[in-house]
């Protein structure tokens, strides 16, 4: 909606305020299917500014950071490369991994 200049998709016209709580906002739109066994915490919050931005970025998917490195701004490098199957982490997460949800443990695809 920002890029269209549709700024009344989540604001209100008057006052620039959200037209929803912002944990509801993005569902207003983008259909994330939350019924899986395995739902990311910020999705599962409705925090979906901790791994997006709203009104632009230079990474794809309007991602915060760059997507090779991006899921290790929360998890641990350490923690992630001691896990099983992390011996090459030269792909990136969301090669093996699903962003948002997953009926399988660890949001594996």
């Amino acid at each position: 909606p920002y890029a269209a200049k549709e700024c009344q998709g989540c604001h209100m016209r008057a006052t620039n305020a959200l037209v929803l709580p912002i944990e509801e906002l993005c569902f207003r739109c983008h259909s994330i299917d939350v019924r899986k066994k395995y739902i990311h915490g910020p999705v599962a919050s409705g925090g979906c500014k901790v791994c997006h931005e709203a009104h632009g970025s230079l990474y794809p998917f309007l991602l915060v950071s760059e997507p090779k490195e991006f899921c290790l701004h929360c998890h641990d490098r350490n923690a992630v490369a001691g896990g099983r199957g992390h011996k090459d982490m030269d792909t990136q997460c969301t090669d093996c991994h699903e962003a948002h949800s997953s009926d399988k443990e660890y949001l594996l695809k």
